[in-house]
């Protein structure tokens, strides 16, 4: 090659090639900037939307929050618009906005007019898992024990029915109250027209009335093999609106060993149907009362494998409400994403 077509060649490079290149690499480092800037909003956005299933923030305040939590993106993202629709158990936040990149501003000085921002919209969907619950509320009272008036009774379904509502808010498919002593079954299962003995005393507002249960005076041990077998069809054989993704079982038991029996048979059988069925099961034994220090549960079937959750409280702690907030999150507390 000639000396001459050398330098052609050389300036070619310099004039065309070489801006080609570096504009290139300018327009790169843009992209990079604004995918990465969306993706940070994205993470906001969905984070937003998951804590609108238990905090329902109105969309003016909604936009001052993630505003705040994008401010460090500025100036180059700006956010205009929020729209959020919470429903029960499932929400969706639309969040609109623009980005103006330094390239884009570089433009802009260099032309000394108003370019054109990138506009953007991110969507985020979050629902609660579908879910089927089964609350078993022991009413035995012991030997000597008041069928009607019996203060750890009356904690332990004033307990029951609040977590029963706490979860159809938190969006499970169906909630289902079941109480052993059964009159017609192992578990009668409570609706408006069960034969479960309610005291006088009228309508207390709670779940099916379970405020109002009767309670039973008992002096040996459960049959804890028969509960077992009847707990499970109830919870592995109702069905859902639609395929469910998992089952709950809450066991609320009294302080009386010989009562708590049937907590761990009842996991025990669920682990291995569980198992042998594919199925996402999650348990939980509650004992309500007595001192600390005894032992109410010998065996703590399920909770090898995190399926079972073993749990004495006191009366104090279960009325403050602390349990069944825990409770509800444990059951209810995982969402999925969509956009």
């Amino acid at each position: 090659m000639s000396g001459n077509n050398r330098g052609s060649a050389s300036i070619l490079f310099m004039v065309v090639v070489l801006p080609f290149f570096f504009m290139l690499a300018v327009v790169g480092i843009e992209l990079t900037q604004f995918l990465g800037a969306r993706e940070e909003v994205r993470r906001i956005v969905d984070s937003e939307a998951k804590q609108s299933l238990s905090r329902p923030y109105p969309p003016s305040y909604l936009k001052e929050r993630i505003a705040s939590s994008t401010r460090h993106l500025r100036p180059y993202v700006e956010i205009l618009d929020v729209t959020a629709h919470i429903g029960q158990g499932r929400g969706e936040i639309v969040v609109q906005g623009t980005f103006d990149g330094a390239l884009n501003k570089f433009v802009g000085f260099l032309t000394q007019q108003r370019t054109d921002v990138l506009s953007f919209t991110i969507s985020s969907a979050v629902r609660r898992a579908k879910t089927l619950a089964l609350i078993v509320l022991d009413r035995s009272v012991g030997i000597g024990g008041a069928r009607c008036g019996d203060k750890n009774l009356a904690i332990r379904a004033g307990f029951v029915s609040q977590v029963a509502k706490d979860l159809e808010a938190a969006g499970v498919d169906r909630v289902m109250v079941g109480v052993i002593p059964g009159i017609e079954d192992e578990v009668d299962i409570l609706s408006v027209n069960d034969q479960v003995p309610r005291c006088a005393g009228g309508e207390d507002g709670s779940y099916f009335g379970v405020a109002s249960l009767e309670g039973v005076e008992v002096d040996g041990t459960s049959d804890s093999v028969s509960i077992a077998y009847r707990a499970t069809q109830l919870l592995l054989l109702t069905k859902g609106a639609g395929a469910l993704e998992q089952r709950a079982i809450v066991m609320v038991s009294p302080p009386i060993e010989s009562r708590s029996v049937a907590v761990p048979a009842t996991f025990s059988l669920l682990e291995h149907e569980a198992a042998r069925q594919s199925a996402k099961i999650t348990a939980v034994g509650i004992v309500v009362g007595a001192e600390r220090g005894r032992n109410f549960f010998e065996m703590h079937s399920g909770s090898e494998s995190g399926r079972a959750r073993y749990l004495h409280v006191s009366e104090d702690e279960v009325s403050g409400g602390n349990p069944g907030v825990a409770l509800v999150h444990h059951i209810q507390g995982h969402t999925f994403i969509s956009r």
